[in-house]
C-alpha cells in the first residue's frame, strides 16, 4: 500500500492539499491506544462486526462516531460494545458523511463536496453534547440532533439506496463495476 510506505494523503479539487498522516495500520490496538476520538467511516453492514472487534481496546471516555450511522447504527454499535463487554464508551452518529470523495490512487484522493452541516446525536441522547464538544474541534460542521432517530431518519441513504439497488440488480449480479452514484442513478435512467 503506497499510502503506508510515503505516509502522506493527496487532496484534490473541492479540498486541495496533501498532509502527513501519523499513522496507517490495519491494527485495533495500536489505532486506539491513546485515542480520544474514534472516526469510524464504513459500510453499516460492518458495524456489528467492528464494533465486536475494537471492545476489547476501548477504553471508558473514548468516543466514537460513526460517519455516518445509517440507521440506527449507534444502537447496533452501543449494543454490541456492551455484549463484548465494554462499557462507557460514548457512541454517536453523523446522519451522513462530511465528505463526499473517490480514491482515485493510494495516497490520492479526490474530494467532490464537503458538507457544512450534518446532524449528530450520541446513543445515549445525554451523551450528545460531550461528543460534539471534541469532534467539533476536529470538524465543526457538526450540529446537535436530538437523538439518533433524527440522524437516521435524516439520512438520505435509506431513501437513495434501494432504488439504485434495485434498477441496477442485474448489472450488479453479473459483477459490473460502477460508481455506484455517479453511475448508477444514469445507467437505469438509460436502460
Amino acid at each position: 500500500m503506497a499510502c503506508v510506505e510515503h505516509c502522506t494523503i493527496r487532496l484534490t479539487e473541492a479540498v486541495q492539499g496533501a498532509a502527513q498522516v501519523a499513522m496507517v495500520t490495519d491494527s485495533l490496538p495500536d489505532a486506539l491506544a491513546g485515542a480520544d476520538l474514534v472516526m469510524v467511516t464504513t459500510t453499516a453492514d460492518a458495524h456489528r462486526d467492528l464494533a465486536h472487534r475494537m471492545a476489547p481496546y476501548l477504553r471508558p471516555g473514548q468516543q466514537v462516531v460513526l460517519n455516518p450511522g445509517r440507521t440506527l447504527g449507534a444502537l447496533e454499535f452501543s449494543n454490541a460494545l456492551r455484549r463484548a463487554g465494554s462499557h462507557g464508551v460514548l457512541v454517536a452518529e453523523a446522519q451522513s458523511l462530511i465528505y463526499a470523495c473517490r480514491a482515485e490512487a493510494p495516497g490520492h484522493v479526490r474530494v467532490i463536496g464537503v458538507k457544512d452541516r450534518v446532524m449528530l446525536a450520541a446513543y445515549p441522547a445525554a451523551d450528545t453534547d460531550a461528543v460534539l464538544e471534541t469532534v467539533n474541534k476536529v470538524h465543526p460542521c457538526f450540529i446537535k440532533a436530538p437523538h439518533v432517530l433524527a440522524t437516521s431518519l435524516e439520512n438520505i441513504g435509506a431513501i437513495f439506496h434501494p432504488p439504485v439497488i434495485l434498477f441496477n440488480a442485474a448489472a450488479i449480479e453479473r459483477g459490473s463495476l460502477f460508481y455506484f452514484y455517479q453511475d448508477g442513478p444514469r445507467r437505469w435512467r438509460t436502460s
